[in-house]
């Protein structure tokens, strides 16, 4: 079995109460980490995952990233499903949504519910607003007819 055909099931954990919020697959685990770290990704995806990030970033802190073991790609999904259920058999206030529905899941309870999402609400509104969201570059026209234009409507 060739390397790119093993997946690694990983969980995030949150470094200052040690509680696991997430349980994801990757086949490259440095490159997964390095993007659940990144403040690029706070603006899409899973609506409490992206407050827990928003959180962990305005307490200046990164999550903790465990492999917890390596599968081959055909039993990734349910190595998955099965750490996640354990996950949330202990008790650990997962924020993976399982479906669609967050409340049906569960997720927006145990979100609301959190001292984290308490913080985050207060001070990470200010912290992280549009004003402060990564810089994305743009590809520059290289096309300069429509410069006259944009000054002209500036004047």
């Amino acid at each position: 079995m060739a390397k790119n055909d093993n997946v690694y099931i990983y969980l995030l954990r949150d470094p200052m109460t040690d509680e696991v919020c997430y349980v994801g697959q990757t086949r490259n685990p440095t490159m997964r980490c390095k993007q659940h770290r990144k403040k690029r990704g706070l603006f899409s995806g899973n609506y409490a995952l992206r407050q827990w990030k928003g959180y962990l970033i305005i307490t200046g802190v990164d999550p903790i990233f465990e492999v917890l073991e390596i599968v081959p790609m055909d039993k990734a999904l349910e190595a998955e499903k099965q750490h996640i259920l354990q996950c949330l058999n202990k008790g650990e206030p997962l924020l993976n949504l399982c479906g669609t529905n967050m409340k049906r899941t569960g997720v927006l309870e145990r979100m609301r519910n959190s001292e984290w999402h308490q913080i985050f609400r207060t001070r990470g509104k200010n912290e992280l607003s549009t004003r402060n969201r990564p810089k994305v570059a743009r590809p520059r026209n290289s096309d300069h007819s429509n410069t006259g234009t944009r000054q002209a409507a500036r004047s």
